[in-house]
């Protein structure tokens, strides 16, 4: 295979798996409306708007430069790499879940379970993102 074949196969990899990762959040996106009140879909929609707004901004800030700047290195080098960036992602998603504990905590409203369970989970989703 050219190595022009190889990296047109890469970019229908990527692409297809940017499809299916759309596809299965319009899914979810629609079973939400479907299936819970009015309440409900407030907080999935608050949950969701920010966790995915938190994991852009990891990917650009923390992620792309990984990807960018340490694909034609060695091997150790980008382990280390990868450490570091996986640290840092840990590091943001514990920092911006503590606000959303905060708030859960100490603000009653009918968002607090959510923002809970948010906080909970952010630093997880970005440490697997990583």
């Amino acid at each position: 295979m050219t190595r022009l074949g190889a990296v047109g196969g890469r970019a229908m990899g990527a692409l297809f798996d940017q499809a299916i990762c759309s596809l299965s959040n319009f899914v979810v996106v629609l079973a939400s409306i479907r299936f819970l009140g009015l309440r409900e879909v407030g907080a999935f929609a608050l949950a969701y708007s920010w966790a995915t707004l938190v994991i852009v901004a990891v990917r650009s800030l923390i992620l792309e430069d990984l990807v960018i700047n340490f694909t034609a290195v060695g091997h150790a080098e980008r382990r280390q790499a990868i450490r570091g960036a996986s640290g840092a992602a840990l590091v943001i998603g514990a920092l911006i879940a503590a606000p959303c504990w905060a708030v859960a905590v100490l603000g009653p409203s009918a968002a607090s379970s959510t923002l809970l369970v948010v906080g909970l989970m952010l630093p997880v989703l970005l440490l697997q993102d990583a």
